[in-house]
């Protein structure tokens, strides 16, 4: 996964990561992105996203301020659409996680961040 330079030593930028992981001759070892951390450490979402498309496994969604998708400033259409682009949502793929503060409540923040995503979803 790649972090962001507040919790890590390394692997903050997209960029960085996929170079880590394709030294593992592996298809088993893939790249875990996060919004929140793309929204720190990359200039580019949709490349960051792009550059990782064959060994993505994983993706979290938080807003830019760690709070439901919906509630800070990240374009969740545009990353939603670039997933799809990239084949994301293709069988044994498109897992979305989403992590992010409980705020006000968990339930509250679980369907307000759901209904935000879902919207972009196809």
């Amino acid at each position: 996964m790649s972090g962001n330079r507040f919790q890590a030593e390394y692997l903050w930028s997209a960029d960085e990561t996929l170079d880590f992981v394709n030294r593992f001759d592996s298809e088993r070892v893939t790249i875990h992105l996060d919004t929140f951390h793309i929204n720190i450490e990359d200039k580019d979402m949709e490349k960051a996203i792009r550059i990782c498309k064959e060994r993505l496994g994983y993706f979290h969604v938080s807003d830019s301020d760690r709070d439901h998708p919906g509630h800070g400033h990240f374009d969740f259409k545009k990353c939603i659409d670039t997933l799809y682009d990239i084949g994301y949502d293709r069988p044994g793929r498109g897992v979305l996680g989403h992590e992010y503060n409980a705020d006000p409540d968990p339930v509250t923040a679980a369907v307000g961040g759901y209904k935000h995503i879902k919207q972009f979803l196809r």
